[in-house]
């Protein structure tokens, strides 16, 4: 989380910093909602796009490194992938 907040600090300004820092450790210990992390940085690049708030490109920009950044967490040697888990007939058939 200060690792973000100093990235992001270096290259924008601070209040833009505590929001990526904060969505961090959201990502961090709320893996549900990394998606939402990037969704939220799709939705804040259409409306700078769109709307007369260019700046919110920044927060966008933000938002989508710390979805990058915590995606890549899920992916480490303990993660579950679909294919890790039994279907019921394995569970049923196998014996103790």
């Amino acid at each position: 989380m200060a690792a973000t907040f100093v990235g992001t600090a270096f290259v924008s300004r601070v209040p833009i910093a505590i929001v990526a820092a904060l969505a961090a450790a959201v990502g961090a210990f709320v893996p549900r909602a990394r998606p939402l992390l990037a969704l939220t940085a799709a939705v804040l690049l259409v409306l700078a796009r769109t709307g007369t708030h260019p700046g919110l490109g920044w927060y966008a920009l933000a938002f989508f490194a710390v979805a990058v950044a915590t995606g890549a967490l899920g992916r480490g040697e303990d993660a579950r992938f679909d294919g890790d888990e039994p279907d019921a007939r394995e569970v049923l058939t196998s014996e103790p």
